[in-house]
């Protein structure tokens, strides 16, 4: 046997009675009278966003199935707060067992008839997209909506959620990583290459398009041969810095012959910079010896940009960064990842256009980028969150809290395309309240 999803109606009707079962054991007549915090917000977490699926399943303008994955991330997440809250002797109660049973994941259900790594990655994908209906516009650039679907849970609590939900994002889209084999067949067509989601403009404007960028890369590999008095970059001392701007280079001659918007070029070429960068700072990160503040290749000189200068990092906001990110990830991907072969799972190419390069460890690469749209994303949900603060000064009512920021307004697995709402998502992807006391029948 394998995973079989349930419809959103069979879902709908065993958690109204869960909440029924819940209320009637804690002799209660409505989910807010419920005297442990994280069960009510968490009930009330559920509730809305069900609430909001039936509402776009009347008005016939979303895939079911894709609304059904909401629904099934939004569960997960709230299994694993119940597991982030518990006292070490305590069990993981009531709640837990009772979504635990409904999604299939009991101790009693078979490995083969559970959700399988592409499959879970999906439903925190797809939770993640949806959740940006609480920005104006969906766009967490624009603020939140004043009345969006999760006005009945706190801002603390639904915070500490959509953290989890992130969370388990990048831990499913790690375990598709690891599960890679390294014996994919065939080379990639880069005349096929049609990138899923591509970065906005507000991403790519300020590298003065394509020349401007290359011109940059040109210059700050000129500097860092000349700090470190080698004659070409085969000759650094530093394996790390070889590969990274082998890294670079292989990109941007690739890119060059690629029939894509320039734009898009743009963006994956930042988004691989963002890449180095960040392995750059990891590096130093991890020395007790070498500074940071003395990197050329990272501070730049005296007139002339690191890469900290080039990519703007101490303005450049958080969802423009992922967004690059996100482009370069993409591209990378389509380059060294084959689709889902016989045995379901993907595989690394045998043969790519980044394996010439000593050093250069592609899962490594990969686990990377995820971890960097993870931060990506808590920052601005930091962000989002002490706006919030400064604009209501003052406790918050639980009954009016504010959704303290979400994911980009990407919405994309961190491998591969998510289509809009209105499309069924793609095999392709690595899946990269109310006050009522249930859901209105």
């Amino acid at each position: 046997m394998t995973f079989v999803l349930k419809d959103l109606s069979e879902l709908k009707k065993h958690f109204n009675d869960t909440v029924d079962i819940i209320l009637k054991r804690e002799n209660k007549g409505k989910i807010q009278d419920l005297t442990n915090p994280h069960r009510k917000f968490e009930l009330q977490f559920l509730t809305s966003i069900l609430e909001q699926l039936e509402l776009q399943v009347s008005k016939k303008t979303h895939v079911p199935s894709n609304l059904v994955h909401v629904f099934y991330g939004a569960m997960f997440t709230v299994i694993q707060d119940i597991e982030n809250n518990r006292g070490r002797l305590e069990s993981s109660g009531l709640l837990s067992a009772r979504l635990k049973d409904v999604i299939g994941i009991g101790e009693d259900v078979k490995a083969e008839d559970k959700p399988d790594l592409y499959q879970t990655a999906k439903f925190y994908t797809a939770l993640n997209a949806f959740l940006n209906q609480i920005f104006i516009d969906h766009d967490s650039r624009k603020g939140f909506a004043k009345h969006h679907m999760l006005t009945e849970v706190p801002t603390e609590h639904l915070d500490k959620l959509i953290q989890t939900s992130y969370q388990l994002e990048n831990e499913a889209q790690k375990a598709i990583v690891a599960s890679f084999t390294m014996d994919g067949e065939g080379e990639a067509e880069l005349d096929s290459f049609e990138p899923a989601k591509k970065a906005p403009f507000s991403a790519t404007a300020r590298f003065g398009g394509w020349d401007k960028l290359n011109a940059d890369i040109d210059e700050l590999i000129k500097e860092e041969l000349a700090d470190k008095n080698v004659s070409k970059i085969e000759k650094l001392t530093s394996k790390n810095r070889i590969a990274q701007l082998q890294y670079l280079n292989t990109t941007r001659s690739t890119l060059k012959t690629a029939a894509l918007e320039e734009s898009e070029k743009v963006a994956i070429l930042a988004g691989s910079m963002h890449l180095v960068r960040q392995q750059i700072e990891n590096e130093y990160k991890g020395s007790l010896v070498y500074n940071k503040e003395n990197s050329v290749i990272l501070m730049g000189k005296t007139k002339k940009k690191g890469l900290n200068g080039i990519l703007a990092v101490d303005v450049v906001s958080q969802q423009d960064v992922e967004a690059l990110v996100t482009s370069a990830t993409q591209f990378v991907q389509f380059m060294t990842v084959t689709p889902k072969v016989e045995n379901n799972k993907k595989a690394i190419r045998s043969k790519h256009i980044f394996s010439p390069i000593a050093d250069f460890n592609l899962k490594a690469t990969f686990n990377l980028f995820i971890d960097m749209i993870l931060d990506c994303r808590k920052k601005a949900l930091e962000t989002n969150v002490e706006e919030f603060k400064k604009e209501t000064k003052g406790p918050e009512k639980p009954a009016k809290g504010y959704l303290g920021g979400l994911s980009s307004k990407l919405g994309l697995t961190i491998f591969g395309a998510k289509k809009d709402d209105e499309e069924e998502e793609e095999d392709e992807d690595l899946e990269h309240k109310s006050g009522s006391s249930k859901v209105v029948h």
